[in-house]
């Protein structure tokens, strides 16, 4: 299934976070966990502050909330 809007989304996204490689792993991990913040936290073995600390950088640099599916489905279609 071809849905390029999406793929132009992510590389979008992902060039906004080169600024921080660290942010990039974050949200995998976030998202790896469920966005269970403990858990993602001890798979990046870091404090859940830094976590949070991370996950604000990325919606700083995107405008996007990581944790809400509905932020990123609305930022992916404009």
């Amino acid at each position: 299934m071809d849905v390029p809007f999406v793929d132009e989304w992510l590389r979008t996204v992902a060039r906004r976070l080169s600024s921080g490689p660290d942010l990039v792993v974050t949200l995998d991990a976030c998202y790896r966990c469920d966005m269970n913040r403990g858990a993602a936290a001890t798979a990046l073995n870091v404090h859940p502050r830094t976590l949070d600390y991370r996950l604000r950088r990325v919606r700083e640099l995107t405008g996007v909330e990581p944790g809400s599916t509905r932020a990123c489905a609305s930022s992916a279609r404009s």
